[in-house]
């Protein structure tokens, strides 16, 4: 815990700590520094590889310019908050604290701190140009992505349309084969009479057997079960 002996053990004798403009307390190991929100005159604060959980203590140091805290234990974006009313602050350092981690972090500090020039030894403005160059490299990947999916999206219907055209244009050969008018003319032998009607189903079997590579699922299935009667049916009338 940080006293009032330990802030004074290298300051003259007799001062006063809210007095106090610097305060060098690098390396000390502190977790608990809530005395220093009894020093609002603070300008610079050096807090680097401490144990400090909280940002609460500054709140009060409303002439902070510069607030080093590297190496601590700042965990929580939230913890920021403490710093909103700190308007002469420019420069902060939580560089290597847990919530310097977070992927919204430099975002949520310079949204609390407008006035802030430099956050962990970067200039806010380099900050926001490379944020600003980040989000446009992320829009338009997104953007190219999604027309990507548009053209994959019209190539799924285009082949579809083809697929469905296909079909058509098999289904009308095979009713046309099926409509063809058989010779009306009698066959000069029986033998003849067979090889015609052999070659009539022939056609008709290729065109089905042709179609059958088109079809879907459900398709496919309503010409199982179709197939499926007409053999029972033959299967009838051969008995």
């Amino acid at each position: 815990m940080l006293t009032i002996e330990k802030v004074l053990k290298d300051c003259p004798s007799n001062t006063d700590i809210s007095q106090l403009a610097n305060l060098n307390l690098w390396g000390g190991g502190y977790a608990d520094v809530s005395l220093i929100s009894q020093m609002k005159n603070l300008e610079v604060i050096t807090l680097s590889l401490n144990q400090v959980k909280t940002l609460k203590p500054f709140s009060n140091c409303t002439k902070l310019r510069e607030l080093i805290m590297r190496k601590n234990k700042i965990s929580d974006l939230r913890e920021l908050k403490y710093l909103g009313n700190l308007k002469h602050l420019t420069s902060l350092w939580l560089k290597e604290n847990p919530v310097a981690y977070d992927p919204n972090y430099k975002q949520t500090v310079i949204q609390i701190l407008p006035q802030l020039k430099k956050l962990d030894g970067k200039k806010v403005s380099e900050i926001k140009l490379l944020d600003q160059n980040l989000k446009q490299q992320q829009q338009q990947q997104q953007q190219e992505q999604e027309q990507e999916q548009k053209q994959q999206e019209q190539q799924k219907q285009q082949e579809k349309l083809e697929k469905h055209i296909k079909v058509q244009k098999k289904r009308e050969k095979l009713k046309h084969n099926k409509s063809k008018p058989f010779s009306r003319k009698k066959p000069k032998t029986k033998k003849k009479s067979e090889k015609q009607d052999h070659k009539s189903n022939s056609n008709t079997l290729s065109a089905v057997l042709l179609l059958v590579d088109e079809l879907d699922q459900n398709e496919l299935q309503l010409l199982a079960n179709k197939v499926k009667k007409r053999y029972k049916e033959l299967s009838l009338l051969k008995n």
